[in-house]
């Protein structure tokens, strides 16, 4: 099974890091030139924001095992603060 992403907490700084595995095949390029609309963040009222599908859908099927683990992860942790990356794979 591909691993989609990976969780990094760093003590030092106070921050997690969620990485995500970016297109690595000829399909998930295909996938992802097309762009799906979601909710806007934030207060944003200026329309919907579009995200590629393929980053999109693994969003979907990660949330709820992504946020699980984080909210168990924290325990009485104050202070900490989430950034969210990814990376674009070459096809080779």
């Amino acid at each position: 099974e591909i691993v989609n992403y990976a969780i990094f907490r760093d003590d030092v700084i106070k921050r997690y890091y969620l990485a995500f595995r970016g297109s690595s095949t000829q399909n998930d390029w295909f996938i992802n030139a097309n762009t799906a609309p979601v909710d806007a963040l934030y207060g944003n009222s200026e329309g919907p924001c579009y995200v590629f599908c393929g980053y999109h859908s693994i969003i979907q099927n990660t949330y709820s095992t992504i946020s699980n683990y984080l909210q168990n992860d924290l325990g009485d942790k104050i202070g900490y603060s989430l950034s969210v990356t990814g990376k674009l794979l070459s096809i080779q």
